[in-house]
């Protein structure tokens, strides 16, 4: 209606354009556990993308680090679960699969209950753009892929608000890549 809804520099406003409306892509949750994806041993409840402080979020700073939280319920009793998520880019591109490696459960068998693992990623290692978030779980011992979704769970959107301290420095141009991490870099200077 001819009003500024908001103000700020192109990246956070593209950002919120994009993202207006579609806040609900960060998250996604089965309510009913008859129809909630998974099988006889286990079910997926929720996958959620959050920000550093916790709270879900469609539009994450570079800079920050951010989590993927999964919550399932385990439904039998004496199995070693392996959750693990996929991230690709919108282009398709796998970013990287990562397992739920927590020393607490690692080879340990389940017992009955909902969990709540989140994988954390540090700031400055994703590259701007859109990413999409494939979640799954495996048993071992039998060994046996339950594969929740063919196609991705939720969505998020990486943001840099070129104010100079992420890995991007002072450039101001695209960077490409899927990962953007922020590495150490060491110079020596003799005199000349």
């Amino acid at each position: 209606d001819g009003q500024v809804v908001a103000d700020g520099n192109a990246h956070e406003m593209v950002a919120a354009y994009m993202h207006e409306g579609a806040s609900s892509s960060a998250e996604r949750t089965w309510d009913d556990i008859d129809t909630a994806p998974g099988g006889d041993m286990v079910r997926l409840r929720s996958v959620r993308v959050k920000d550093a402080q916790g709270h879900t979020a469609a539009s994450l700073d570079i800079r920050q680090r951010a989590g993927i939280e999964m919550r399932f319920e385990v439904t039998q009793d004496g199995y070693t679960l392996l959750p693990h998520l996929k991230l690709a880019n919108d282009a398709g591109v796998l970013a990287f699969i990562t397992v739920d490696i927590d020393p607490a459960w690692r080879k340990k068998k389940r017992p009955k209950g909902i969990y709540t693992a989140t994988a954390w990623i540090p700031g400055n290692l994703l590259s701007e753009g859109d990413y999409f978030v494939h979640a799954g779980m495996t048993t071992l011992d039998p060994q046996k892929i339950h594969q929740y979704h063919e196609r991705e769970v939720i969505s998020f959107r990486v943001v840099d608000p070129m104010e100079g301290d992420s890995a991007r420095g002072d450039w101001v141009n695209e960077l490409g890549g899927l990962v953007r991490p922020m590495l150490d870099w060491e110079t020596e200077f003799s005199p000349s």
